[in-house]
Formats: C-alpha cells, sequence, structure tokens
C-alpha cells in the first residue's frame, strides 16, 4: 500500500464508532484533488466506452472480463492475500453481513499484475484494494474521494468534491441511520437495496472520519527500500559524474515514459516489479530532487551502479555511491522523515519496511578478476578473498540491522560467467560459461546463506532471507526456450561478440523484441527475464529463498500487523 500524498490525511475509524471493533484505513482527498478527481471520471468513461482496446486482444478479454465480473455483483474487492489495508475493507464488508465478490492478485500468477494494470487503464487507480458497488468504482484506501450519495432507481453516485457533513454529531447520526437500515436490508436479501444501503453507509462512515480528524490515528504504510548496485539501481548515477550511467537511449525503450531513466534496462527493473506486487509506486532514487515531502514514506532507492562490499570496489567509475555512503544516505533518509512524521513513527516506518540489498556481483568482475589491474587477486587465492568479502558483507547486514531494518532480502551472485561481457571478453567459442568466473560464484553464494544464517541465529529471528540469484537466472540461462527466449546468450544491445563489448548506446546493435532476449545489455537482464525472476522472489521454493519467499513474508507480516491491531 502506498503512503499518503501530500495533501492527504491517514485515517482509522474510532473503535466506539458505531460498536464496530476494527479499524478502516482510508485516505481522504482535500479539495485541491479536484483535478485528479476529473481525471478519474475521464479514465473512467474512456473505460467504458463500447470501442476496442487497442493494446491486444488479451489485454481487451481482460477488461471485459473486469466489466462482467463488477457488474454480476453487487460488491467486488481487488485485493492482495498478505495486504494489511485490504484485509481490513474486506473485514468491514463482512461485519456488517456483506460477503463481497474478493479476487486476490497475488494468487493469479504471471496474470495478477497484468489485471491490474487492466485495472489502473479502467479506473485510474494502482493500488489496492480496489472497491466496486453496484457496478460503479468506489475506490479504495488511497482514492476515496469526498462524496455524497445521490440515489436514483437503480443505482447511486460519488460525486468528487462534494461537502461533508458540518457537524460531527450529525455525522454520527446518519451513520448510525445508514448501518442499522443496511443491516435491515440484509436481513430482507432485496440485492438492488442492498447495494445502495452499503454505499450510503460506506459514504456515512467516510463523512464521520472527515469530521472527526481529533480521533484518527495514524499509521505509516510498509516502505521499501533498496541499496546494493547495478541490478536495482533505479537513477542515483543520473546525478553523479560517472561513466556507470544509463540515462540515455536505448536504455528505457520499454520504460512506460519510453525515457532512459538510469535503470540498466530495456523497461522496469527487479525493485520496480517488487514494488508492483506490493501494490506500491516505485521507489525514487534518493538523490533524485523529487523524494521529498509525503514521497518519503514511499521508501528510498540508495543504490549505485559500480558499487560492491569492498569499498576499492569499482575504482574505474570514479564518482558512485559506495555502499558505507548509501548507508549514511540512509541515516540521513530517516533525519528527513522524522521532520515529516516524528522520531517515533519513523523507527515504526523502518522497521516495518521491506529492504533488498544486491552486492558481491562487481567485486569479482569489477575487483578481483579486473586483470592486470586487480591488486586483490595479488593479495589473496580466490577462496581466500570469498571468504573476506562475506565476513565484510555481514558487517554491513548488522550495520542494517542497527538502523533499524528487519525485513531483508539479500541477494547472492549470479552466474557471473554467463554474461554477454564474459562471454565475449573471455573468448568464448560456442557460448560456453567462463569455469572461473563460474567457480567464484560458487564457492561465493553457499558461504553468504550460511553467514546469514549465522547472523540470524545472532539475531533470534528471520531478519535477512537469502536470494538465490544463481539459480533464478541459470534457470533461463541454461533452457531458455522454456521461458520463451531464443537466447540467453546474446544480448538485446551491444556490439561485438554476443553484442557483449561496450556499453549500450544510440550506436549499438538493438534487437527488435525485446521479449525473446534474456540478457538486455552485456551484464543486465531484459525486463521480461527481471520478471522471471521476482516470480521467484514470490513464490519460490527454499531453494530460491531461504528461508522465506517474499509472499509468506509479506502474509506473515500483515497477520502480525492485523494482530497488533486488533489487540
Amino acid at each position: 500500500m502506498p503512503p499518503p500524498q501530500s495533501g492527504m490525511t491517514l485515517c482509522r475509524l474510532p473503535t466506539a464508532t458505531l460498536g464496530l471493533p476494527f479499524s478502516l484505513p482510508c485516505l481522504l482527498s482535500r479539495p485541491r484533488l479536484a483535478l485528479a478527481a476529473r481525471r478519474a471520471r475521464a479514465v473512467a468513461a474512456r473505460a467504458s466506452s463500447s470501442s476496442p482496446s487497442p493494446d491486444s486482444s488479451f489485454g481487451s478479454r481482460m477488461e471485459d472480463s473486469v466489466k462482467k465480473t463488477v457488474s454480476d455483483n453487487p460488491v467486488v474487492i481487488y485485493s492482495k492475500s498478505w495486504c494489511s489495508y485490504s484485509m481490513e475493507v474486506k473485514a468491514l464488508f463482512k461485519r456488517i453481513g456483506v460477503q463481497p465478490h474478493v479476487i486476490e492478485l497475488d494468487h493469479l500468477g504471471a496474470q495478477g499484475p497484468q489485471l491490474q494494470n487492466v485495472l489502473e487503464r479502467l479506473t485510474g487507480q494502482s493500488t489496492v484494494p480496489n472497491v466496486f458497488i453496484g457496478g460503479k468504482h468506489v475506490g479504495g484506501c488511497t482514492e476515496v474521494p469526498h462524496g455524497k450519495i445521490e440515489s436514483t432507481t437503480s443505482t447511486f453516485f460519488l460525486q468528487p468534491g462534494a461537502s461533508a457533513l458540518g457537524r460531527p454529531a450529525a455525522a454520527k447520526k446518519q451513520s448510525s441511520r445508514a448501518y442499522h437500515r443496511m443491516l435491515s436490508v440484509v436481513a430482507a436479501g432485496n440485492r438492488g437495496r442492498l447495494v445502495a444501503a452499503t454505499a450510503c453507509f460506506l459514504v456515512a462512515l467516510l463523512q464521520q472520519l472527515q469530521v472527526r480528524p481529533a480521533t484518527a490515528t495514524a499509521t505509516p504504510p510498509r516502505a521499501f527500500f533498496v541499496f546494493g548496485d547495478s541490478l536495482v539501481d533505479s537513477g542515483n548515477n543520473n546525478y553523479l559524474a560517472t561513466t556507470a550511467r544509463a540515462d540515455s537511449p536505448p536504455y528505457g525503450l520499454d520504460f512506460p515514459t519510453h525515457r532512459a531513466t538510469g535503470r540498466f534496462s530495456n523497461g522496469r527493473n527487479v525493485p520496480d516489479i517488487i514494488s508492483e506486487y506490493l501494490g506500491a509506486e516505485p521507489t525514487l532514487p534518493y538523490l533524485s530532487p523529487h523524494l521529498d515531502g509525503r514521497k518519503l514514506l514511499v521508501g528510498a532507492n540508495f543504490a549505485s551502479a559500480g558499487v560492491g562490499i569492498l569499498n576499492d570496489t569499482g575504482i574505474q567509475f570514479a564518482n558512485i555511491i559506495r555502499i558505507q555512503k548509501q548507508l549514511r544516505y540512509f541515516r540521513q533518509y530517516q533525519s528527513r522523515v522524522s521532520c515529516l512524521i516524528g522520531g517515533d513513527a519513523t523507527a515504526r516506518l523502518v522497521r516495518g519496511a521491506l529492504v533488498l540489498i544486491s552486492l558481491g556481483g562487481n567485486d569479482f568482475i569489477n575487483n578481483y578478476f579486473l586483470l592486470p589491474f586487480s591488486a586483490r587477486s595479488r593479495e589473496m587465492s580466490l577462496p581466500d578473498y570469498v571468504r573476506y568479502i562475506v565476513s565484510e558483507y555481514a558487517k554491513i547486514l548488522r550495520q542494517l540491522y542497527s538502523l533499524g531494518a528487519r525485513r531483508v532480502l539479500v541477494t547472492g551472485s549470479g552466474p557471473l560467467g554467463c554474461a554477454p561481457a564474459e562471454l565475449a571478453l573471455r573468448g568464448s567459442r560456442a557460448g560456453e560459461c567462463n569455469a572461473e568466473l563460474q567457480r567464484a560464484a560458487a564457492l561465493y553464494n553457499p558461504q553468504l546463506v550460511d553467514m546469514i544464517k549465522g547472523v540470524n541465529a545472532e539475531l533470534g529471528a528471520d531478519v535477512f532471507v537469502a536470494v538465490n540469484a544463481y539459480r533464478m537466472h541459470m534457470d533461463f540461462i541454461s533452457d531458455p526456450a522454456a521461458y520463451g527466449f531464443v537466447t540467453s546468450k546474446v544480448a538485446c544491445c551491444g556490439q561485438g561478440p554476443y553484442n557483449g563489448l561496450g556499453l549500450c548506446t544510440a550506436a549499438s546493435n538493438v534487437c527488435p523484441d525485446r521479449n525473446v532476449y534474456a540478457f538486455w545489455d552485456n551484464f543486465h537482464p531484459t525486463e521480461k527475464a527481471n520478471r522471471i525472476i521476482v516470480s521467484q522472489f514470490m513464490d519460490g521454493t527454499q531453494e530460491y529463498m531461504h528461508p522465506l519467499n517474499l509472499s509468506t513474508i509479506l502474509a506473515v507480516d500483515a497477520r502480525a500487523a492485523a494482530a497488533a491491531t486488533f489487540s
């Protein structure tokens, strides 16, 4: 769930109201959001048109399915099973005797994000829960407008911008009348009247919340923080004088804006796709001037292309945000947020956040194996070097914990010797992966997992989750056809053997269909490959995610948060 946007207030239903023993989080927009409301109505008007969508026949069929679902059922909630806001909205309807038709997007596999995109196109809302009553889109925790009911013979309309009730007593009286009227309709079993009565009750509750801000208690949403290297950098290096940048075409070719954003991808990267599953907006780069105010509550991306575990990794890139500076920025972030919501609320936000960290690959590619410049390879054997960087990584993870992180996904090294850059640079003739780099990953990854288990045992909790990036990549590298790729050896964008030499630039060869290539440039996966990787984050077995996959983590944490709220 995304945080409140600027000019919005996160509210909870007072527990004394109507004797309902639960809370309803919602966002009540202020009048200055009338423009956004008009845009939302325009989106809905376009969605109701009988003209087919130009995107694809598949997308058109999915839109038709959504329209049929909302027209066939009095109350429809598009939800995610682990989302605490979705849980509370579903609990509200059940408490008042209404059984909504619920579609859990996270139970639909690959179709879940596609359906969420369709819902955004139809309603202008990208988050869950997404609620429809009587075939009309009502909104969700972040999209509920000012409203009043205007009854007709068969339906009702929410009117954005309408005035709230003027006095708290009047609001409470109206919500009480609406509640009892709805219960009587439930008992009578009249479907049409049930729809209108349910809507009246919900709007009355929202109106009461608007006039009783003193009793509301703010609850920060779950934030998302990202640390690491180019696999997860969303644009910090755009603001730095460094050669490790992806801020010009053809990068971003398939991003929604069709512009280079600083992501080393043709489109979205792993953090973007995780944010989709969270139902949240992507985290902004920490150096972005747009990361301010309430946008800070979404989280922040501190990652910087070229960095590693060690401070001397990536020295050829000069001005990059090394991991210790990323952690200093994280402290600075918390100070900024404290000024916004207070110290205690900031601590809760950080403790409840999801954290992703991706380090290690550059410590081999751009340090130990950076011959003939590497001092590390002259100082240490490969096994000794692996033990050293794993011990240094443990210090970084403990620092994250001391800064408040309590759910941290830690990615291991991918199959370093299989990247198009290494196939080209090391003279692979038949596309075989480089054995020495593969050996490095084979030494590093098991020791990383053991270290994570040890740190978790120290802390007495599963704070850190080991992500088997090696296996996730090797699945489609070893059998590309099984995942719809024509090649996992040749990069889509580049030049030379395997398109693996040099940077991806406007002068590079660019493949016409990125969906059939596993690698976008000489090191980084395409958006399609990133989606395959994140699907294993979400649902992978312990071979991929140890000790828990992300879907399980989100469900466990949501239950714990709900239990704490209701206790």
